[in-house]
């Protein structure tokens, strides 16, 4: 019954929001008459407290533009070391679904100048436009992960860490490039995602599952229509505060700062119309269990928060089981955007899982020493 409490806390709070939302609508001719009287507006977010720098979202590197063999060029930043690591490794970044690079603004932040780390935006996010391949696959978002392995990774010992749609692409990039595993992979860290979505149930049982099969088959043939990408913009112009009073329920379990509220929303906003519903469809037929076991060897991290309505405990628990070296965190009161709300929990866990896949490769080295005469 928790998932349907949660359901209808979720109606309760956005038709409250709808209330408000009309109500600022008809403030909007009070508020312009205002400001052309000198008087300023309530803004609805707060400026960032503090260095701006560090605000959600604000952390930047030089962009790097990596081209697929379809024509989409995937956007992304590297942070360099001051000076170059001598095991030569490399954290790459995935993010989720309707998210960008900035979704790991805390961990960007916390372990800037302590490993080299590369940030990617996925096509049809960010800064990376969606192209014209249609729909999109898991295959294809694996492919485009291997182009920027090779491109900004080119050499040295590797971690790949995903959230959601991210971990599942980490996972697909196992199914079917192995080889990228067996020569550089070191390790990988999934955050509340899942391996397997073919039978998920949104939390309403075996209905939940006959919803999951067809509906977002059928939202992907609505978007597809000329022209309703025009009409969702022209809704969500009125409908911003519904949409940020959903957010908050649907993506966090605590109450967090505006800006990162803000960032999220700014995300979600930015994401190309068309990766909607293809991405929907994608994980609706999801499974990619199978390449679990060419990571059984690999230094891991698995962490989820205990109250995600999207994905549950069960879908990472089925993860770490299968991943004999995966270090099993759930963290109390966490939601499906875990690093955002909860950086000083997570962090902790990425920066342990480099500093044993930094113990590991400094040991093979060890190993492979000749003895002394």
């Amino acid at each position: 019954m928790g998932t349907v409490a949660k359901l209808g806390r979720i109606g309760v709070r956005v038709a409250m929001a709808a209330t408000d939302s009309a109500a600022q609508v008809l403030r909007r001719p009070l508020v312009t008459g205002s400001q052309s009287f000198g008087v300023s507006p309530v803004r609805v977010w707060r400026e960032p407290d503090g260095d701006v720098t560090n605000a959600p979202g604000s952390l930047r590197s030089p962009a790097v533009r990596v081209a697929t063999d379809d024509g989409v060029e995937l956007f992304a930043e590297v942070d360099e070391l001051p000076k170059p690591d001598a095991q030569g490794l490399t954290v790459v970044f995935t993010h989720g679904y309707l998210e960008n690079r900035h979704y790991w603004h805390y961990q960007r932040l916390a372990m800037r100048g302590y490993v080299r780390m590369v940030f990617w935006d996925m096509r049809g996010h960010g800064n990376s436009p969606q192209g014209a391949t249609r729909p999109v696959t898991i295959e294809r978002l694996a492919d485009d992960l291997l182009l920027v392995l090779e491109r900004l990774a080119p050499d040295g010992p590797i971690i790949l860490v995903g959230h959601s749609l991210g971990g599942m692409v980490t996972m697909a990039l196992a199914r079917y490039h192995p080889q990228a595993f067996a020569d550089r992979v070191q390790g990988v860290g999934f955050v509340s995602t899942s391996a397997r979505m073919d039978d998920y149930d949104i939390g309403l049982w075996q209905v939940g599952e006959v919803l999951w099969r067809h509906v977002p088959g059928g939202i992907q043939r609505m978007l597809d229509r000329p022209g309703m990408d025009r009409h969702v913009e022209r809704v969500r112009r009125w409908t911003g505060r519904l949409e940020a009073e959903a957010i908050k329920e649907i993506a966090f379990a605590t109450r967090v700062d505006d800006e990162i509220l803000q960032l999220t929303t700014d995300m979600f906003a930015d994401a190309e119309f068309a990766s909607v519903g293809d991405l929907l469809t994608l994980f609706s037929s999801h499974d990619v269990t199978a390449a679990l076991s060419v990571m059984a060897a690999l230094e891991a991290a698995v962490i989820t928060g205990d109250s995600d309505p999207i994905l549950a405990v069960a879908h990472s628990r089925t993860i770490a089981r299968a991943l004999p070296k995966a270090l099993f965190s759930v963290v109390p009161r966490g939601g499906h955007l875990v690093s955002l709300e909860h950086p000083d929990i997570v962090n902790p866990h990425l920066f342990g899982l480099v500093k044993r896949v930094r113990y590991r490769l400094a040991l093979d080295q060890f190993t492979r020493q000749e003895p002394p005469a």
